[in-house]
């Protein structure tokens, strides 16, 4: 076999380089160096004019039927592409061509010699003819001496194609050292509804190496922890230097035709704001190439050029908590001139910046965890260990079920349990793999039921020596993966379960056992149920409304008892761990999805979930970190989230004077607010005395005396993207959320007092004394104009006062401020509305400019009450005649009436009055509008 792959590459090496030297392809792209090239001509490849192009090959296998046509063949005439680099070539249109018959064909050029050290890039040009649901794409394998497959690259899949079309793969390279050859592939690839008729041909094949430049850090997870002292660092000064591992961005370049190149880097921030950059130039040495019986045959010393390769690094100093990104551009000069350059490779590394844990006041237990389904890949134990303990999590899920021979993995996973154990961090030992001496039982990826309902005799004794060692490490386990399912159908569930968990329980210690389930699966309820928590989970995903609508309690109806009978003991409950998958990063920008994300951390967290997880966190689409282990864009939101509200009580939310969004949270007595709006605004409340805000970046801020309102009142500056306020006032949320009018709706009766209640409580740890105001609308009378408040510590009180609205006061609702000043504490206040008007009588007023120039007001009267009701409607507008109609006898319904003003344009940002009044009645409804277009 080995001496057929070296045949095979000498006879590729002397199609592709008929002339024996490579030749740098710098039409294509910078620094390239042609390594094959196939026009399909006959003179060239196809020697013996059987129609097949020579040393190529179709793939074969049942999913390929032999009965579908590859060969050489005349394209139809077709315009070339513009930006194909074979234009020249394109009048001989002979190409590979693959013919739709109900089915899947690939066809793979020779073994291409390629190495390591070199990035490749795969151009070809393609034409789609006839085909209507098949799709067609290009591939780049990668295999070493072994003819073992390491990575595959692919293109864009097509559906249509009708001109040429120049198709490119890369650039691309293979991190395999043992790399050593390559083939291209011509895929067409049927869908739900085959083809039967129609082709796709390539032509113009052509593969190419280039430098490669590999940018990586000085830590494998990218993830910098910052000391405390570091965070006030200003001017170049350090704080308390402690030791502290800062960013080093280094790179290896390998491949170029140019010994000095100039490598230019640049870190952003998260708004891609340029951080710090700098350029030097790179002293390559000179790289050998590598030997090979293709070279030894044709021309060993002009077979390919030689490249130069060099290391280098670069410091840039940053000490701010982020989220950052680097990127480290390659340029060549051109023709020797110094400033003449070209881009070679660019390429980028994330990296984020993240203050020591030790920083937050957090408690033991949390709720917030990750499930790694591959366990230590793509990191390393010692490294994840020590990537866990800071990006805000209690929990980790981990696959423990290793093979009987594997004892070194035994020790390694305690090892790893009790590092974890010291950080906070609790395992759950995750059973979804068994090992692989069971993969003739179950195949590679069995669900859980599919395991252990199976004769216990096949998986447990793997099982047992796994609990032998780590069941005084791990008390947690989970019986397949979180969106795994597969137990819900089984109508002896309980007893399933219970004697699994007996099974885990011989070993001495308690096992707390659970299972997958789907939000959509009805619970069980019994006075006893075997498994400890539910891993909750849906497709597609639950919006955070959905996770607040599913958490809610849920209503248990009680049976109906004869007299003296014992009620039923209470059903046991689960605890309800949710699975939170990111959105996809394809399909969202990254404020959409890290908001989403937030938001769903947080009904989750209001919901009363006793454990929020992320399901694969190491994935470039729906993860928080990228597949090779580094930081990716939704890492710091989620930290951010999960350290502010880690065993935090929900205690509400309060009204904000711009209508802001948010949801406070207590932890040991101290305060967080998450704060948000659609639109940007303006904040100005007092929340407490040292407010420190913290973005979804994890980036604080204190907030200044300078950031206030000519009140004095401190201003927060809200957006659609979540801010985290600390350092509230947990006594003053309280007071705020239990301050309540006794009636929030006043009738419209004019000229005359109407009597109020106002109630509140004591939250502060010792007693209150001072005053209160409350305003309303300037025009109302509220009396007295202050009202004492004296309460000891958790004290309630209620205290009554009056208001009197003029004749014309506007109806609906009105902004209430009720303003606090309280010996030793800053002023604060309450926001709250009362409505005016008649309770179920609501008025709804819109205008609208017509095509004819006519303002058109409508108006829209809803009687939700069973007593008819009539008004007498008045339109004033500004400087015209009044318009009347009435409403007779308006029953439970809707009634809608349109006022038409001429010269509509007039009125366009002017204030209408409309007054209902009630006939037969007291009542008055007044309302002010404001005319839109």
């Amino acid at each position: 076999m080995m001496e057929k792959l070296r045949v095979l590459l000498i006879l590729t090496a002397a199609l592709c380089l008929p002339s024996g030297v490579a030749t740098a392809a710098v039409s294509r792209l910078p620094d390239a160096v042609e390594v094959f090239t196939c026009d399909f001509e006959a003179e060239e490849w196809d020697r013996n004019f059987d129609d097949w192009p020579d040393l190529w090959k179709r793939r074969e296998g049942a999913e390929y039927p032999h009965y579908i046509e590859i060969g050489l063949a005349d394209a139809p005439e077709h315009e070339a592409p513009r930006d194909s680099a074979s234009d020249a070539k394109r009048g001989k249109n002979r190409g590979l061509r693959i013919r739709a018959n109900w089915g899947a064909a690939v066809a793979e050029s020779p073994p291409i010699p390629v190495r390591s050290l070199f990035s490749y890039v795969l151009e070809a040009d393609i034409l789609i003819d006839g085909l209507e649901n098949d799709e067609v794409h290009l591939t780049v394998s990668f295999y070493n001496d072994r003819n073992e497959l390491l990575g595959v690259e692919t293109s864009d899949r097509y559906g249509v194609a009708r001109n040429w079309k120049t198709v490119r793969v890369g650039p691309m390279s293979s991190a395999h050292t043992s790399t050593s050859y390559a083939i291209i592939g011509l895929h067409l690839s049927p869908t739900t509804r085959p083809d039967l008729r129609g082709s796709v041909y390539m032509d113009n094949v052509w593969f190419a190496r280039l430098p490669r430049l590999v940018v990586s850090t000085n830590r494998s997870h990218n993830v910098y922890v910052l000391p405390e002292e570091h965070r006030n660092r200003r001017g170049g000064q350090d704080q308390n230097e402690t030791e502290y591992i800062e960013p080093e961005i280094r790179c290896e370049v390998s491949g170029l035709l140019e010994r000095d190149p100039m490598l230019k880097f640049e870190v952003v921030d998260v708004f891609s704001k340029s951080i710090a950059r700098t350029q030097h130039r790179l002293e390559g040495q000179v790289v050998a190439e590598k030997s090979s019986r293709a070279s030894e045959v044709f021309a060993t010393k002009t077979q390919s050029q030689a490249g130069y390769a060099g290391t280098t690094s670069w410091k840039p100093g940053i000490t701010e908590e982020g989220f950052y990104e680097a990127r480290v551009s390659m340029y060549a000069r051109r023709d020797g001139k110094a400033n003449a350059e070209t881009l070679i490779d660019e390429e980028r590394i994330t990296f984020a910046i993240v203050k020591a844990r030790g920083a937050y006041d957090l408690p033991s237990r949390g709720e917030f965890g990750w499930t790694l389904p591959r366990g230590d890949d793509p990191l390393p134990l010692a490294d994840l260990e020590q990537l866990v303990s800071h990006v805000g999590i209690n929990w980790i899920k981990f696959p423990v079920w290793y093979g009987a021979s594997d004892d070194g993995r035994a020790d390694q996973l305690v090892r790893f349990a009790e590092r974890l154990s010291l950080a906070k961090v609790e395992t759950v030992g995750l059973l979804h793999q068994p090992p692989e001496e069971l993969h003739q039982h179950y195949g590679d990826n069995p669900n859980a039921a599919a395991i252990f309902t199976s004769d216990p005799q096949i998986w447990k004794p793997t099982l047992d020596a796994v609990m032998t060692r780590l069941s005084l490490k791990i008390r947690w386990w989970q019986l397949g993966l979180d969106q795994d399912d597969s137990f819900a159908n089984d109508p002896d569930l309980i007893g399933k379960i219970e004697q699994i968990k007996r099974n885990l329980y011989q070993f001495g210690q308690e096992a707390f056992v659970g299972i997958g389930w789907r939000w959509i699966n009805e619970p069980v309820e019994a006075p006893s149920i075997p498994w400890r928590f539910l891993s909750l989970s849906s497709e597609p995903p639950l919006t955070a409304g959905d996770l607040k609508n599913y958490l809610a309690p849920r209503r248990v109806e009680q049976p109906e008892l004869e007299e003296g009978e014992a009620p039923p003991p209470p059903n046991k409950q689960a605890l309800r761990w949710v699975v939170v998958e990111p959105l996809p990063r394809d399909s969202y920008d990254r404020e959409t999805r890290a908001t989403d994300l937030i938001h769903r951390m947080l009904a989750a967290k209001i919901g009363g979930a006793e454990g929020v997880f992320i399901p694969n966190p190491f994935d470039d689409e729906r993860g928080l970190m990228h597949a090779d282990g580094t930081p990716g864009e939704l890492l710091l939101p989620w930290r951010t989230t999960a350290l502010q509200l880690a065993g935090a009580e929900y205690l509400g939310s309060i009204r904000m004077p711009g209508g802001s969004q948010n949801h406070v949270f207590s932890r040991e007595g101290k305060a967080t607010m998450v704060i948000w709006n659609e639109k940007p605004t303006e904040e100005a409340i007092f929340l407490g005395e040292k407010i420190t805000i913290t973005d979804i970046w994890g980036r604080v801020a204190d907030l200044t005396e300078a950031e206030s309102n000519q009140e004095g009142r401190p201003v927060i500056s809200v957006g659609p993207l979540p801010v985290f306020v600390t350092g509230v006032s947990e006594p003053i949320m309280r007071m705020r959320m239990s301050t309540q009018f006794e009636e929030e709706r006043l009738p419209s009766i004019f000229g005359r007092s109407h009597e109020q209640q106002i109630r509140l409580r004591n939250f502060f740890p010792t007693g209150i004394d001072g005053r209160l105001r409350v305003y309303g609308p300037k025009e109302w009378d509220i009396s007295p104009e202050w009202i004492r408040v004296n309460l000891a510590s958790g004290e309630a009180a209620a205290t009554l006062f009056e208001i009197k609205l003029p004749y014309g006061a506007t109806s609906g609702r009105q902004e209430i401020v009720v303003d606090f000043e309280l010996r030793g504490q800053e002023r604060f206040s309450v926001y709250r509305h009362i409505d005016v008007g008649l309770d179920g009588i609501s008025v709804d007023v819109v205008t609208h400019l017509s095509e004819e120039g006519d303002l058109e007001v409508r108006q829209q009267v809803t009687n939700r009450r069973d007593e008819p009701i009539s008004f007498t409607c008045t339109l004033l507008p500004p400087k015209r005649r009044r318009m009347r109609t009435q409403i007779l006898q308006l029953g439970r319904d809707t009634d809608t009436r349109t006022y038409r003003l001429s010269n509509g344009n007039e009125l366009i940002g002017q204030t209408l009055r409309l007054s209902l009044e009630e006939i037969g009645g007291q009542r008055v409804l007044n309302y002010r509008i404001q005319v839109k277009p």
